[in-house]
């Protein structure tokens, strides 16, 4: 078997490796987005507030309240980005709480 013969076989071995890697992390975003996508969704019925963005009716009363103590924690209460962390100001944030005053 020439060198040759053996590096070609060597670099398929570690591209299969590499393969499986990337088979493994694909899962492993596919399960860290539904469990995100879920405590969003939680976090939606704590704040009352609608996954899609949409305000529902006073069922969990003080539903503005709760939806200011979470963007005071550094979280979005805007549709754009709910549930998310906050790194600074967030203006739809700020324009829906500007609403409830």
């Amino acid at each position: 078997m020439n060198p040759m013969s053996i590096l070609f076989r060597q670099l398929e071995t570690r591209v299969k490796e590499i393969e499986s890697d990337l088979q493994q992390l694909k899962k492993l975003v596919n399960y860290l987005e539904e469990e995100n996508d879920a405590l969003r969704k939680k976090l939606a019925v704590f704040a009352g507030y609608d996954p899609k963005g949409e305000q529902q009716e006073q069922a969990l009363g003080g539903a503005f309240e709760n939806l200011k103590n979470i963007y005071d924690e550094g979280f979005h209460i805007c549709n754009v980005h709910f549930g998310r962390l906050r790194r600074e100001e967030c203006l739809f944030c700020t324009a829906f709480l500007g609403r409830g005053k």
